[in-house]
This record gives C-alpha cells, sequence and structure tokens, in this order.
C-alpha cells in the first residue's frame, strides 16, 4: 500500500511520507511507471553508449542520454558539452553519430566508488527507486551527496520530510530537446541509419 501510494501522482502530500516508512523497510525512492519501464534497460547492453570503469577494472555499461538527465554528476564535463563542441566546427566527428551507438565513451571512476553501491545507484537512476540492505546504505550515502541526489540522501539519511516538500519527478523530456544544436540546419552533421535524408528528422510510429 505504501508503494502505491508512492506511485500516485494524486496523493501528493502523503508521498514523501510514505517513502519516510518505506526508507526503515529498505526501499528508498518513488516507482512510477515509466521508471519501470526505463529500469529494464539497465541490464541491457545493446544500446548503451558509455562505460564506467572502476579502478579495479571492473566496468557497467549504461546509456549516456540516461545519465545526463537523471544524474549528470556521473558524466565529465566535456561528455554534456560535446554537442556544443561539435556545432562549432571543433570536432572533427558528427556528434549525433555518437549518439547512435557508433561512439563509445569510457569514463574512469575515483577508487573509492564501490562497485555494489555504484549499482544500487544505477538502478535508483534508472528505475527511480531502490532496494538496499543496510550494509549499502553508508556508501550511497556518500556517493548520493557527491552525485548532488538530494531527494536520495534525505531518504538515505531517514530524515523525517517536511509537509509540501517537491518530490522528484521521473522526467525524460528534457533528452528531446536540441541542446546545442544551431537553427541553421545546414551546418549540422547528419547522417540517419534508416534513410539518406540529409536534414535532421525522426522517424517514428
Amino acid at each position: 500500500m505504501l508503494q502505491e501510494i508512492c506511485s500516485d501522482n494524486s496523493a501528493l502530500g502523503l508521498k514523501w511520507n510514505a517513502a519516510y516508512i518505506l526508507s526503515y523497510f529498505g526501499f528508498y525512492g518513488f516507482p512510477s511507471k515509466l521508471g519501470r519501464r526505463i529500469g529494464k534497460a539497465l541490464d541491457e547492453n545493446e544500446f548503451a553508449d558509455t562505460r564506467l570503469i572502476l579502478a579495479k577494472g571492473e566496468s557497467m555499461s549504461v546509456h549516456g542520454v540516461i545519465l545526463a538527465i537523471r544524474c549528470p554528476s556521473l558524466l565529465p564535463p566535456e561528455e554534456l558539452s560535446h554537442d556544443e563542441k561539435a556545432s562549432d566546427g571543433s570536432s572533427g566527428r558528427c556528434a549525433v553519430d555518437k549518439q547512435y551507438g557508433k561512439f563509445k565513451k569510457e569514463i574512469r571512476l575515483s577508487s573509492h566508488v564501490d562497485n555494489q553501491a555504484l549499482a544500487k545507484l544505477l538502478e535508483f537512476i534508472y528505475l527511480g527507486y531502490l532496494h538496499a540492505g543496510d550494509e549499502h546504505v553508508k556508501k550511497l550515502k556518500i556517493l548520493a551527496k557527491h552525485c548532488s541526489l538530494q531527494p536520495l540522501s534525505t531518504m538515505l539519511g531517514k530524515r523525517r520530510p517536511k509537509w509540501g516538500t517537491l518530490f522528484p519527478i521521473y522526467d525524460l523530456t528534457p533528452s528531446l530537446a536540441p541542446t546545442g544544436h544551431p537553427k541553421e540546419t545546414e551546418s549540422i552533421c547528419w547522417k540517419c541509419r534508416a534513410c539518406s535524408l540529409s536534414l535532421p528528422h525522426m522517424h517514428a510510429h
């Protein structure tokens, strides 16, 4: 019932309180239908374009666009601004091509990042919530703080929420914004995998 309250957008005032109670059972976050659908991609490497490499050589394949929207602190500044660099001609390759799997970004993480804590953090980033035991909470709190995930830090610290506090919304629509692209379409390096049209466009159902 508490998880249903966390998923119910009509119970806005109760969501934080339900999440607060659930934190004592090891559940942190706000489940949603979209989060559950996107969460399925966490275990699929087919469209993953970014690899997170830990100090011990272990690695995890993730989707750069999801990190950029849900947890941009995990990406280095140059990765977030590569569109602007490509649009002014300073990059030899087309930024759009990179987004479609022809480019794989490797990000080396600090030796302080724990493998299990990172896996749990990615679970929260993709699903919008996670389930963790007490043995993971301490490392997760440190990681969430460094990644500027304030709502998760609040829940991991089991701090009682203030009534009316805004809760995080699972929203991926910013990924559709044409950030970094100039208005003049002629100057954009564009290559479609489905057809020969050279102007920016989308194939949809």
